[in-house]
């Protein structure tokens, strides 16, 4: 059996996740649509008014994932403007951003564990950047996505958050 790598650690969940967000949107539009909810009302929540919305909560979760394939990968950054303003515009970007890293070759992230650089005026190898920051803050935006849909009454669950695993 091969041994895991960073990339199974870090690219392959950050891909499901993704694909599962957008699952949970579509649920989402699909809510809206039957309740005659304004798409706007789902869009533009938060969990308290010190947050950000679910658009940006999206558009961060995406920007992470690109993000740690760029400083630890040293993969080319493709930029996205974070316009987004819809739930076809959320899907597009999702879409993007599963694409992009979908095109990343496993052996990119080879070695790249012991990677040095500095991010905020802290230094992280791959590794710890990885465990420390990119991992915690995806899955922070992540599920504050998910949150946000589920007190709006959007009806997922669980299941809907790991993929049906």
């Amino acid at each position: 059996m091969a041994a895991i790598t960073l990339y199974d650690t870090a690219i392959v969940p950050i891909i499901r996740t993704l694909k599962n967000l957008s699952a949970i949107l579509t649920k989402s539009e699909t809510f809206a649509n039957e309740k005659g909810i304004p798409h706007s009302e789902l869009l533009e929540a938060r969990i308290s008014p010190d947050m950000n919305p679910l658009i940006f909560q999206v558009q961060t979760a995406s920007n992470t994932a690109k993000f740690l394939a760029v400083r630890v990968g040293g993969i080319e950054n493709q930029s996205f403007d974070d316009s987004e303003k819809t739930f076809d515009d959320l899907q597009a970007r999702l879409t993007k951003t599963i694409d992009y890293l979908n095109a990343i070759k496993r052996e990119e992230f080879d070695g790249r564990e012991k990677h040095e650089f500095v991010f905020r005026d802290t230094p992280f190898t791959g590794l710890s950047y990885v465990n420390g920051f990119a991992l915690p803050n995806f899955y922070f935006h992540a599920v504050t996505t998910y949150n946000i849909l589920r007190s709006k009454g959007v009806q997922i669950g669980k299941l809907d958050w790991l993929g049906g695993a």
